[in-house]
């Protein structure tokens, strides 16, 4: 599988699969268990192969003892290994301390997490995945210290967000804040170590705010990030809806003014159009009515595919079938921000 751009893979007891491709097309191979033709003493697979919009092929049945088997500890070690083969970077290590976490191996992913610090010491994702795991192993208060003060002496836009972020998973609305007031002051130029670009950033960070109900902030955030948005309608769009939702929560009339820059901007496409005009007409109606019980929850009102910035996967949109573990808390169940039927 390394040898493809995109590969994805997941093995249980009863099936394992192996999906390849990417964009609008995926191809891939499952195994699967036979439980009416398995017996004690051996266990009857099919091997399928699988294509987007085509029925599975069916390539062989196989037949195996039921003692030819893998063990956990086996499989750790292979999975392991084939991070192991890009541990210098950035992905291997963040492979195998997910790996370890996923496996029950708390310890030895704090032990990888120093590994990591040491072969990176001047960047982000290391000290932020080992603030969190350290929180897992009731190491909060010190991890949590000590990622903020790495964050003071090595402050820019992108590392104050990532801080907020931190703060706000482990339930630390205050710190969060504060993080977010400390981007005010940093430039916005891109970082070396920076994931993703400072727009999107920093509406993180305005959303924060906005969830703290320090609606000030939101709005000096806005401000900041306006002369970099100029060619950017997406995010015109999102700030201005932020902005709108904060005047409308200080009963500012110039929140409809926001959200006539929000409407300007909103897409067209049958994709993604009627769900940015149905966010735009619940912010409009609540902003009308002065619901201000509406607005103060932006998972009421941001686009359905909206997510918190994260560099570890959730799986939050069921595409693999079960959540992927991950240095978060347990009570961070997903990166989706939007309401749904089941939150």
């Amino acid at each position: 599988m390394g040898a493809f751009p995109y590969g994805y893979g997941q093995i249980n007891s009863k099936d394992a699969d192996i999906e390849l491709g990417g964009g609008f097309y995926h191809f891939g191979y499952s195994l699967t268990l036979d439980p009416s033709r398995s017996t004690a003493a051996t266990n009857v697979w099919e091997l399928e192969q699988l294509g987007e919009g085509k029925p599975p092929i069916k390539l062989t049945t196989l037949e195996l003892a039921v003692t030819n088997c893998i063990q956990p500890d086996e499989l750790y070690k292979l999975i392991s290994a084939g991070f192991g083969k890009n541990i210098g970077g950035e992905d291997g290590y963040k492979g195998n301390v997910v790996l370890a976490l996923r496996f029950g191996k708390t310890n030895e992913a704090v032990s990888l997490c120093k590994q990591w610090i040491k072969t990176a010491p001047d960047t982000w994702l290391p000290r932020f995945t080992y603030a969190h795991v350290r929180c897992r192993v009731g190491e909060c208060s010190a991890a949590a210290g000590e990622f903020k003060d790495w964050v003071q002496v090595h402050k820019n836009f992108s590392r104050c967000t990532y801080l907020a972020l931190f703060f706000l998973r482990e339930g630390n609305t205050n710190e969060a804040l504060q993080a977010v007031r400390l981007c005010l002051d940093q430039p916005l130029v891109d970082a070396p170590d920076q994931d993703r670009n400072n727009p999107c950033l920093g509406y993180n960070g305005g959303l924060i705010a906005f969830m703290g109900g320090d609606y000030d902030l939101v709005l000096q955030i806005c401000a900041k990030l306006e002369p970099f948005l100029r060619t950017e309608p997406y995010f015109i769009r999102q700030f201005a809806m932020l902005k709108a939702a904060a005047l409308a929560m200080k009963a500012n009339p110039e929140a409809n003014a926001a959200m006539k820059i929000a409407s300007a901007n909103t897409k067209s496409d049958s994709f993604s159009g009627p769900k940015q005009r149905k966010s735009n007409s619940e912010i409009e109606q609540a902003i009308n009515q002065k619901n201000v019980n509406f607005l103060r929850n932006p998972r009421n009102w941001v686009d359905e595919n909206e997510s918190w910035y994260s560099p570890f996967e959730t799986d939050e949109i069921g595409i693999h079938g079960a959540k992927v573990r991950n240095p978060y808390p347990t009570t961070w169940t997903n990166d989706v921000i939007r309401l749904c039927d089941s939150q």
